[in-house]
């Protein structure tokens, strides 16, 4: 089992052994994300992807609560191949593993700035294990198809729009660091052709708008 589980179980059962104390809520929103890619690659610099969320938020105190749930984020853009023809380099080529699909189960802790309101202007942190899916690179689509596990680190401010009787709106403007794979080709006379794949931390800026009951 790996450490990204074992996170996940952990917190599950702090939720599960905590008396709840204070205000209970249920969240969804929507919203747009952009990430930043490794700047020499031959095709983009970022990619625009959509995200669908939904939170249920554990009180531990009337300031401090866990979040729990599920995020979803898609994008529709696709590329056609580049076509090199058959050319040799050198020097190494580095491509950018990118997912058309993720799924992720954001863990983690919110602090309401003011503990009498029903939906406080709040900052919160968490954790997300992470599933990608549908995976293209940047240079011949050889990962097409490639699912990928690792682990992301997202943190955002919610700000209260609307504050109802048992429901309220809000806008979340986050910054996430997602691992991610970036793939290096050492191109020469075949069969001296290898590929070398390290995980590394991409930058994510988005903002979502939703609504939470309570």
């Amino acid at each position: 089992m790996k450490i990204h589980k074992y996170l996940f179980i952990g917190f599950l059962l702090m939720v599960c052994l905590t008396p709840l104390q204070g205000q209970k809520r249920m969240m969804s929103s929507l919203g747009f994300e952009m990430e930043f890619l490794p700047g020499d690659l031959e095709r983009v610099n970022y990619i625009f992807k959509k995200q669908m969320r939904f939170e249920y938020q554990f009180p531990l105190t009337k300031r401090l609560s866990v979040d729990a749930g599920l995020r979803f984020s898609w994008t529709a853009k696709e590329f056609s191949r580049i076509n090199w023809g058959i050319v040799y380099w050198d020097d190494p080529v580095k491509v950018y593993a990118f997912s058309k699909h993720t799924f992720a189960l954001p863990v983690g802790l919110s602090f309401g700035f003011d503990k009498n309101s029903m939906l406080p202007l709040s900052v919160y942190g968490n954790v997300e294990p992470v599933l990608n899916k549908l995976h293209y690179d940047d240079f011949n689509f050889e990962m097409n198809g490639v699912q990928e596990t690792t682990l992301a680190f997202e943190g955002g401010i919610r700000f209260p729009f609307y504050n109802g009787e048992n429901m309220g709106g809000f806008f979340a403007p986050y910054i996430r660091f997602q691992g991610r794979i970036v793939e290096t080709k050492y191109h020469g006379t075949p069969p001296e052709d290898f590929v070398l794949f390290e995980k590394t931390f991409m930058k994510i800026v988005g903002i979502r708008a939703g609504i939470a009951l309570y």
